[in-house]
């Protein structure tokens, strides 16, 4: 059983090819984290280590990177991150997290039910302590889980906050 969120590494869904986007300076994002686009159409962050991403956010959701980032000190035209594009339809698993973690358990995973995407010390979380402006859904829960297992993937699809919103 994990002690504490493990990063989810990405599995291709579908016959998408990956896009390819230039990268923003100071750029820290691993493979398989979850990246936005900026107002220059260069490859961000999703949202900083200790924040939430919700339907409010500035950033909207590009995809998740398919290799890391090179914290260059310039924004490159160069420089491309490979991006598997994120729509309403592409299902992504993320751990159920919460800071109380009891209250992130297999059992309180609901289908349907929708959430915020928190970045916890670099790993990207389905946020169960934050339910206003949710931004994903819960498409599957994981019964290859004790019901109170903790940090379990989720399987959810983005609802809002996309760049590509099919």
């Amino acid at each position: 059983m994990p002690t504490a969120p493990q990063r989810v590494l990405y599995k291709q869904v579908g016959d998408e090819p990956p896009l390819y986007f230039a990268e923003a300076a100071s750029q820290t994002f691993k493979q398989g984290d979850l990246v936005g686009i900026d107002a220059n159409g260069r490859v961000v962050i999703l949202v900083a280590a200790g924040s939430n991403w919700d339907s409010t956010s500035g950033t909207k959701m590009l995809g998740i990177a398919l290799n890391d980032a090179s914290n260059l000190a310039a924004a490159s035209a160069t420089k491309n991150i490979g991006v598997q594009i994120v729509t309403k339809d592409t299902p992504i698993s993320l751990p159920y997290w919460s800071a109380t973690p009891t209250s992130a358990e297999q059992q309180d995973v609901i289908q349907g039910k929708v959430f915020v995407i928190r970045n916890v010390s670099g790993i990207f979380v389905c946020n169960a302590d934050t339910p206003a402006n949710p931004v994903v859904v819960v498409r599957n829960t994981n019964k290859d889980y004790a019901a109170t297992e903790q940090y379990v993937p989720v399987d959810l699809n983005v609802t809002a906050n996309l760049v590509f919103s099919n």
